[in-house]
C-alpha cells in the first residue's frame, strides 16, 4: 500500500499534533500547516489514508482524524 509524499506529510502532520495536543487537528489546521490552499484538498488526502486503514475518521465530529496504529501481519498456522 503505497501513498504520496503528501499523504505522508498529512498523516505525519495528524501523528505529530495529535501527540502534542492530545486531540485531533481540524481540517483548517492541516490545510494551514501544509499551505494548502483548500479544505477539498485536506479532505481529499484523509479520504485516500481513510481508505488505506491508515486513518479513521468520524462523520458530523469536529477534529476527526485519528491515526490507526499499522496493522499487525498475518501469522501463519503450522
Amino acid at each position: 500500500m503505497a501513498i504520496t509524499r503528501r499523504q505522508k506529510e498529512v498523516l505525519d502532520f495528524i501523528s505529530n499534533f495529535v501527540q502534542s495536543n492530545g486531540y485531533s487537528p481540524s481540517y483548517e489546521e492541516i490545510a494551514r500547516a501544509l499551505e494548502l490552499n483548500s479544505l477539498a484538498s485536506v479532505h481529499n488526502h484523509t479520504t485516500h489514508l481513510t481508505n488505506k486503514g491508515l486513518i479513521a475518521r468520524a462523520h458530523h465530529r469536529s477534529r476527526s482524524p485519528d491515526v490507526l496504529p499499522p496493522p499487525r501481519p498475518a501469522t501463519t498456522a503450522n
